[in-house]
């Protein structure tokens, strides 16, 4: 039984795959599989990973587009690993990721372990940024996260190792009816509320890569379905008597409201419609404080280096 199983989805990502799959063959720890879902791809997906000699690798699938949530269930049904490591098809690992989490997870008695995020654009050759530097976090060494700070923090974003037999047991999954991007903070706090012990390190160990189909328009369906999401665990029976969690999810719910209304007041500017769009500022009581903290942050960021 190899120690972990590396779970990747993956739909026409052809030109990402092979750096994929030689980040995580590459690993300090190679007592791994690494599962592969070709989720209906058309593009010669299959045939860059059957490029690869490598006993490890496994490519599952029947042809068939069912999303990512489903591709990655179906790995991780077909999983023997003592741990689940969740990998992306368009990002990467540094060769030390694995080692460095499963060392941290040993010493904390962790059933989640997960690291920050290297933010990098498609083509670029350095990140820009970290997800928790995004999230104004600086973390000086691993800690405990508790349900609470998972949702305000939003780490969904992270792509963490899970025990196995912690999945199983909790009888987790991804939900399939959520579309890609969604999927992750649903199950990680499903997660936390089995009791998972989740620790967070300060380290970006991951690359995440930023592709160029993050337009406006895109960014702001993944904050309505975010905000559809938040409204079905508020009415979760799960959460229900957990006072500190509905009131973390009210924030996250709240917060997206004024994402989305600051998308609508900006696309009524760039259509130049001043009049509508100054009415809907002064019909919005929290927009004109969130658009000057959103401004002041902008402002910050521009003038923040990535720690090297």
């Amino acid at each position: 039984m190899p120690l972990v199983s590396v779970i990747v989805p993956a739909y026409n990502v052809a030109p990402y795959i092979g750096q994929c799959l030689a980040s995580a063959l590459a690993q300090t720890v190679d007592d791994l599989e690494v599962l592969i879902v070709d989720d209906g791809s058309t593009d010669g997906t299959a045939d860059a990973v059957a490029a690869f000699q490598d006993s490890r690798v496994r490519l599952l699938g029947d042809g068939v587009n069912r999303g990512r949530s489903a591709a990655r269930n179906a790995a991780i049904r077909a999983a023997r690993g003592e741990w689940l490591a969740l990998l992306d098809a368009d990002d990467w690992w540094a060769p030390v990721r694995l080692e460095r989490l499963l060392a941290v997870a040993a010493a904390q008695a962790a059933d989640i372990v997960a690291d920050d995020l290297a933010v990098i654009r498609d083509g670029a050759s350095e990140p820009y940024t970290t997800a928790l530097l995004k999230r104004r976090l600086r973390l000086r060494q691993p800690r405990p996260i508790t349900p609470e700070q998972a949702i305000d923090w939003d780490l969904g974003i992270t792509q963490p190792l899970v025990r196995r037999s912690f999945w199983v047991a909790a009888g987790i999954a991804f939900d399939e009816s959520l579309r890609a991007g969604e999927e992750d903070f649903p199950a990680l706090l499903a997660c936390l509320l089995a009791g998972a012990r989740f620790v967070l390190l300060p380290e970006a160990h991951y690359f995440y890569r930023q592709r160029s189909g993050s337009a406006t328009s895109q960014r702001e369906r993944l904050f309505r379905a975010s905000r559809e999401v938040t409204l079905r665990l508020l009415a979760d029976p799960a959460v229900q008597g957990r006072a500190g969690v509905r009131a973390a999810l009210q924030r996250r719910l709240r917060h997206l409201e004024q994402v989305l209304a600051y998308h609508h007041f900006k696309r009524l500017m760039a259509e130049r419609r001043y009049g509508p769009g100054l009415r809907y500022l002064l019909g919005q009581p929290d927009l004109a404080r969130f658009l000057g903290q959103h401004l002041w942050r902008k402002g910050r960021r521009r003038g923040q280096s990535l720690p090297k």
